[in-house]
């Protein structure tokens, strides 16, 4: 490759990585700038005490809820909510699981969804062509890169980074979309309580809590309980 094919072809990766940066510095405006630092927070000290617990996960859960209140639409805002019940319910699962690090999962759960919000949100224009591509059927790889120059696994790599945000794993990840699965149930008045009765003890099973069928519906009813009263305490 020449000199001048070079030189165009680093003008066009800077201009497309300008611009992300562009959206996800507009972000870090009303975003907390540093994830890692909330689940230090949310770590247990050497003396556990219960109301420390839940002041620590207020403080993670509205370190979001605030400024997303400001910022997204109605309909968006209630779906982000979905992630804040996962959140507080993945806490449970890790514990009934035996898994003494629920932080990362915790907070996995609660920016499940965020870095496409922020794309929508900052980058409406672009993001409306992204989506019109996908309606005509080209695939999310190709039209991600006609609308925003790069692909959308590269932007979450970019917004990972720009928020020291790290991966969880393999399990960590199942329990975060288990957990995801449960609030967004619980928030659809349509769901049949029986059907997901039956199919969250059965995905439960598969994350490695075996349990019989009356004693299941006693913690998937802890586990409503619990979003009910997150939902009623941000508001």
């Amino acid at each position: 490759m020449d000199l001048l094919n070079k030189a165009k072809l680093f003008g066009n990766f800077s201009l497309v990585y300008g611009k992300t940066h562009k959206v996800l510095t507009k972000a870090s405006e009303y975003l907390p700038k540093d994830f890692s630092s909330l689940i230090s927070i949310l770590e247990p000290k050497e003396t556990k005490v219960k109301a420390r617990e839940i002041l620590a996960e207020d403080f993670v859960l509205n370190s979001f809820y605030k400024p997303l209140s400001q910022k997204l639409e109605m309909a968006e805002f209630d779906a982000w909510k979905i992630s804040m019940k996962a959140a507080v319910i993945s806490k449970s699962v890790n514990a009934w699981l035996g898994h003494k690090d629920f932080q990362k999962c915790f907070l996995a759960a609660l920016v499940r969804d965020l870095p496409i919000m922020i794309l929508r949100l900052e980058d409406k224009e672009n993001y409306k062509a992204f989506e019109q591509r996908v309606i005509e059927g080209k695939s999310i790889a190709e039209a991600s890169l006609l609308s925003f120059g790069i692909g959308l696994e590269q932007y979450l790599e970019q917004f990972y980074k720009h928020f020291n945000y790290g991966m969880i794993n393999e399990t960590q990840e199942k329990i975060a979309d288990f957990s995801y699965y449960l609030a967004e149930s619980f928030s659809n008045k349509e769901q049949k309580a029986s059907t997901l009765w039956i199919e969250s003890q059965k995905e439960m099973e598969k994350l490695g809590l075996v349990l019989e069928e009356d004693k299941w519906a006693n913690y998937i009813s802890i586990l409503f309980v619990k979003t009910l009263e997150t939902e009623a305490k941000f508001k």
